[in-house]
């Protein structure tokens, strides 16, 4: 278990659970700090280890036996942290009193193992998938004529959204900048993809063609270029993305560094502050607006 790709706490509360020494009611009641053993979200039985995790029908519903079906590395480590994230939403309601829908349980922590293993793993060798390139320096870019750059910022205290889009000549010349404001906000996979479905359809509508297209979630340039479907929340965004490239057969789609998407990163971040949609365009740039 210590050696597995998943994060540190994650692997403290396994842990943990293998010693028996988690404050469930069971444990907290027999050393008579609470007054019942049993468990705050079914009343029904006693809160064991076992029982909190594994055994209770709030968890069942989540699949969560199902997750360790197959025990490939990947397989094992979403089932560790389903684990982990079973006694986290226990916490939840506990406390707060939160509802978490099983299929976003397992959605949730699927992304979250997704984004500690990018920010954690290696960058992938050359020869490997296309999806899975590293970041490459903008000197080793692919050629482009139109390059698009998209991003993402929420505040989730005023529960705003604001995607960030630039377009590029070859040069590197900025020719447009869009600040887009929208209310509510998303988990961040989602956001990223929001993002860029939002930037392709601006776009579209505008007869706009940008052969090479950036951002810098891994995770969601992976899924889109792989053409995966595993993820139920996202697939909606996935097919509407790839619906858009379609329409741009020569299109390319690649992940860059935050710090070279900076431009559209800026723009989001300042479309968190607007009301409307405000935009930029260089004077020699053509285009139906």
């Amino acid at each position: 278990m210590w050696t597995q790709a998943i994060p540190p706490k994650v692997k403290h509360f396994i842990w943990r659970s293998y010693h028996d020494i988690l404050p469930t009611s069971h444990n907290m009641h027999t050393r008579k700090i609470i007054p019942s053993p049993s468990y705050c979200r079914c009343h029904h039985h006693i809160e064991t280890l076992e029982h909190a995790v594994f055994r209770c029908s709030t968890i069942q519903k989540g699949n969560l036996h199902a997750a360790a079906s197959s025990f490939t590395d990947r397989d094992y480590q979403l089932f560790l942290c389903l684990v982990w994230k079973s006694w986290h939403c226990r916490n939840e309601f506990l406390h707060h009193q939160k509802r978490i829908i099983p299929a976003l349980m397992i959605q949730t922590t699927s992304d979250y193992l997704d984004l500690y293993k990018q920010n954690n793993t290696k960058l992938a060798t050359s020869g490997s998938h296309p999806s899975s390139l590293a970041a490459a320096s903008h000197e080793n870019m692919p050629t482009f004529n139109l390059k698009l750059s998209v991003d993402a910022a929420q505040n989730i205290n005023s529960n705003m959204t604001g995607f960030g889009m630039a377009l590029f000549n070859n040069k590197g010349d900025m020719l447009l900048s869009v600040a887009t404001p929208w209310t509510g906000t998303h988990l961040a996979l989602l956001m990223e993809a929001h993002a860029l479905t939002y930037a392709l359809s601006w776009c579209h509508q505008r007869n706009i063609q940008p052969d090479l297209i950036v951002s810098d979630c891994k995770v969601l340039v992976d899924y889109i270029c792989s053409e995966a479907s595993h993820h139920l929340l996202l697939n909606k965004f996935a097919k509407d993305i790839t619906n858009f490239l379609s329409y741009i057969p020569n299109a390319k789609l690649i992940h860059i560094s935050r710090e070279q998407n900076e431009m559209a990163h800026t723009l989001a971040k300042f479309a968190l502050g607007l009301v409307h949609e405000v935009y930029w365009k260089d004077h020699n740039f053509i285009c139906n607006l």
